[in-house]
């Protein structure tokens, strides 16, 4: 079991004997997404609990600008609270500021001096090794201003 489904479990199991409702609601839902997940998949990657926790907080956020857009603040509030709760468990999201400098950092540590769109398959390799769990899109949008 790894590191991460565990500690979900475990803090599952806290939240159960508190009667924190909202917690363990949002916990439940994780380990069930994790269990399906496990299911449907022959080939595990090492870290699918993150790739299941980041949908899970994509879809908090994507629900957050609906409900804001909509009037209903109720729901954000709710929304804002299960994503805080994931985001505890990811890694910490970067900057647009720190996505750049980290950028920067990837293409001087690993010697990249053609600067052009031809190596940005490798910049992109590189920056998700070294900083997982960030905003594809973001980078990716970096990458080509800073290559270009």
């Amino acid at each position: 079991m790894s590191k991460l489904k565990e500690q979900i479990q475990n803090d599952y199991i806290l939240s159960f004997k508190a009667q924190d409702k909202d917690k363990m609601m949002v916990l439940r839902e994780a380990k069930g997404k994790i269990a399906t997940y496990e299911k449907e998949n022959t080939k595990l990657k090492p870290d699918f609990v993150q790739e299941v926790l980041q949908a899970m907080a994509k879809s908090r956020r994507q629900s957050i600008e609906a409900y804001t857009s909509g009037g209903r603040d109720d729901l954000v509030v709710k929304e804002q609270f299960e994503l805080n709760l994931l985001e505890e468990y990811l890694p910490k999201v970067l900057s647009e500021d720190e996505v750049r400098e980290a950028i920067a950092n990837v293409i001087t540590q690993f010697d990249i001096n053609d600067r052009n769109m031809k190596i940005m398959g490798q910049v992109m390799k590189a920056f998700k090794e070294l900083y997982q769990g960030q905003d594809g899109k973001l980078v990716s949008k970096i990458v080509r201003e800073v290559l270009s």
